[in-house]
């Protein structure tokens, strides 16, 4: 077997001898952060540029999967010269095909047993902080804050890209879940469906009714004064739901997740302003002002498009506990 240095050296024929062997029944093994892709076709995504959506974002990746992760390979040679391999995970559940770059992997006959143990509660918030202090930007499908170690030697990053563009490439940066995700080592669900459902849902729902808000408001043609009641009443509900907070709350929805700092602060990473803090109150008014989602004790049973729930997860799942994959 090649050095992993020299992997970035393999031909196609290299690459077609040491795979002409396996079957849908075979395992790869990530030796290294392997970027995980929805479509084959990552010449298309690669090239003189990088292709990316209207805002700027590579929606071909998935997800980046951790060292010692294993796939399946449920198809081999799908494209790019037989380097991409149609491949599922126990650690990413998805409902869209997955792929992967088996130069970012090796094979295996028998994965071991891979353990992802939960860090420390200071751990994970000082990590979360130091993508802030380091102005990480939001990566869609980023989970690594220094990039994908490989990237730059199996994909060359042309010479022409923008900064943005260069973080988007190389994988340099988080999105919501994934600066969770890489704080807790692959602890967390790796994305906002599965984190809805992480934990122990808080009862929030108490915070806000919108028909008492309503009855405060009966009566009432001023509009500067119905503005001021709808304020004092989503303050005072805000204050009150903080006071229920504890570091490492996470209030999900499909779509996005922030994490509770401490009852002063929220943490996040946010398309058009990467990762950053706010104060918390700030960010649930925000969340929850004027055509804006309120809170539901069971999130499942809600309407999805304008509702989010509050998780604890940390303590009552770990880190004593080890997640075994």
């Amino acid at each position: 077997m090649k050095d992993k240095n020299e992997r970035n050296l393999w031909t196609p024929s290299d690459l077609n001898a040491r795979y002409s062997s396996m079957t849908t029944s075979e395992l790869l093994q990530a030796y290294t952060h392997t970027p995980v892709f929805n479509r084959p076709d990552l010449d298309s995504v690669y090239g003189e540029t990088i292709a990316v959506d209207s805002c700027g974002l590579n929606r071909a990746l998935e997800y980046v999967a951790l060292p010692e992760t294993v796939f399946e390979v449920i198809e081999r040679s799908v494209g790019w010269n037989g380097r991409i391999c149609k491949v599922k995970t126990q650690e990413y559940p998805s409902t869209n095909p997955l792929y992967v770059d088996v130069r970012f992997c090796q094979p295996v006959k028998k994965a071991h047993e891979v353990v992802r143990v939960c860090p420390t509660k200071y751990a994970i918030l000082e990590k979360m902080n130091d993508m802030v202090r380091d102005n990480l930007p939001y990566v869609w499908g980023g989970n690594v804050s220094k990039g994908v170690e490989y990237m730059d030697q199996f994909y060359p990053l042309p010479k022409s890209l923008s900064t943005a563009h260069k973080a988007t490439w190389l994988m340099k940066g988080v999105d919501c879940s994934g600066m969770l995700y890489e704080a807790t080592n692959g602890y967390t669900p790796r994305n906002t469906r599965d984190l809805t459902s992480f934990g122990r849902a808080l009862q929030i729902q108490k915070f806000y009714d919108p028909l008492e808000l309503r009855k405060l408001q009966e009566g009432m043609d001023d509009t500067i004064e119905q503005e001021k009641i709808y304020k004092a009443y989503l303050n005072g509900k805000i204050r009150s739901l903080i006071e229920i907070l504890e570091p490492l709350d996470i209030v999900v929805w499909y779509g996005h997740v922030f994490t509770v700092l401490d009852r002063e602060t929220s943490i996040e990473s946010r398309f058009g302003k990467g990762c950053h803090t706010m104060p918390l109150a700030a960010r649930l008014a925000e969340l929850m002002g004027h055509g804006g989602r309120y809170p539901v004790n069971d999130y499942e049973k809600s309407d999805k498009g304008g509702t989010f729930t509050i998780r604890r997860w940390y303590g009552l799942i770990g880190p004593q506990e080890e997640k075994q994959i």
